[in-house]
């Protein structure tokens, strides 16, 4: 009797909550999968959409050449990409990353392929801007493409300006940075300076645009520039890029070897908040601070943080040599 009691109870739950026992659909399957890849599990995701291939083939190709992708699989994320764009409709996103793709395979290919990865890069932009003109990834793309590659592959700073100027209307922020890019890797250090110091008289100004700028004067030398933008960063004092401000005040001083106490007194600010996982290590904060103690004198408080330094266990290779290249 107590047996057929559980029978019966257990039938009674599966009638009156059919949704807990139910398999989800194809649909829900598809859903799931994109999750998967968003929250970056790769491995599982890749499972996901080749169960997926038969019934949502365009969507499984995609989603497959991006996994390839990120695990730098560049031939098998060029394959599949390929067969999502051999099914209609196509996206503008099938066509950025397989653009993406092709740019990759550049870095790699022998000298008789790159010619034809570069084409297959530029012609995948244009395709998907022609989808999406508002596609600001993949006038980003373009740009780099144009600014990167030899005049023999397309490359072309009169194309890279036009794809600033089209970014312009949808993004002054993401624009600003283009230009920035722009006149470092085009050697135009004085334009450069230029342009920044328009950046500055600005009321609004995006914090990433602020520390780009900075970076960017730093590593041209121009110190006064670099420290007026990182100034600006720790005024503002968004978390993020407050630490990041402060932490590059102190490596400007060092860089330059002027605005010592200006520099320590950062680093030492910087020693005390709680850094994200992409913020310079601390222990890259101490050898910065040993750096400036030095240059200021006082070779105790320098010793003091090397000694620190060489008894911690440090697994980043440019740190040690930096720490071994220290002269104590």
């Amino acid at each position: 009797m107590f047996q057929m009691n559980k029978v019966l109870c257990l039938m009674m739950i599966l009638v009156v909550t059919p949704k807990v026992f139910a398999m989800p659909n194809i649909t829900d399957a598809l859903e799931h999968a994109k999750i998967l890849f968003e929250q970056q599990a790769i491995v599982d995701a890749e499972q996901a959409f080749l169960a997926l291939q038969e019934t949502h083939p365009n969507e499984s190709f995609y989603y497959l050449g991006r996994v390839k992708l990120a695990s730098n699989q560049f031939d098998e994320a060029e394959e599949y990409l390929e067969k999502a764009l051999r099914l209609e409709p196509n996206s503008a996103d099938e066509y950025y990353w397989y653009a993406k793709v092709n740019a990759e395979q550049i870095k790699h290919a022998s000298i008789f392929s790159k010619l034809s990865y570069a084409s297959n890069t530029e012609d995948a932009f244009l395709a998907a801007i022609d989808k999406d003109a508002t596609h600001i990834k993949a006038l980003q793309g373009l740009f780099y493409f144009y600014l990167s590659a030899p005049s023999i592959a397309g490359g072309s700073e009169a194309k890279a300006v036009r794809q600033i100027r089209a970014i312009e209307a949808l993004s002054s922020h993401a624009a600003m940075k283009l230009w920035i890019d722009f006149y470092l890797q085009t050697g135009n250090d004085e334009a450069l300076i230029t342009y920044t110091n328009t950046l500055l008289e600005r009321k609004t100004i995006d914090e990433t645009v602020l520390f780009k700028a900075g970076i960017a004067l730093q590593s041209i030398k121009h110190y006064d520039g670099a420290f007026a933008f990182f100034r600006t960063l720790i005024v503002i004092k968004e978390a993020k890029h407050y630490a990041a401000g402060l932490y590059q005040i102190g490596r400007t001083a060092v860089f330059s070897e002027v605005n010592v106490d200006e520099g320590i007194a950062a680093l030492q600010t910087y020693l005390t908040l709680e850094i994200s996982t992409d913020g310079p290590d601390k222990n890259w904060a101490r050898l910065r601070l040993s750096q400036l103690y030095m240059l200021q004198g006082n070779t105790l408080g320098a010793k003091k943080l090397i000694g620190k330094l060489k008894s911690t266990r440090i697994s980043d290779k440019d740190l040690i040599k930096a720490i071994r290249q220290l002269r104590i």
